[in-house]
């Protein structure tokens, strides 16, 4: 767990360090241009990629008991 805090921490430094140069790198994955579109995204991941989690979920722990 610390390693993944500590990897973590580093790349966000080196990230600061970036835009601080001026560089300002294009929307990657989830991550787009404002907090507000990364925030939309993070949502319809939420909303419409998990739909089936909880039947997935409800499976599995079943499955131990059949």
């Amino acid at each position: 767990c610390a390693l993944k805090v500590g990897t973590g921490a580093l790349e966000a430094y080196h990230a600061a360090l970036l835009v601080f140069d001026g560089h300002y790198p294009e929307p990657q994955g989830l991550v787009d241009e404002t907090i507000e579109k990364t925030v939309s995204n993070m949502v319809q991941v939420s909303v419409h990629g998990m739909q089936n989690l909880d039947r997935a979920i409800i499976d599995v722990i079943a499955g131990r008991f059949s």
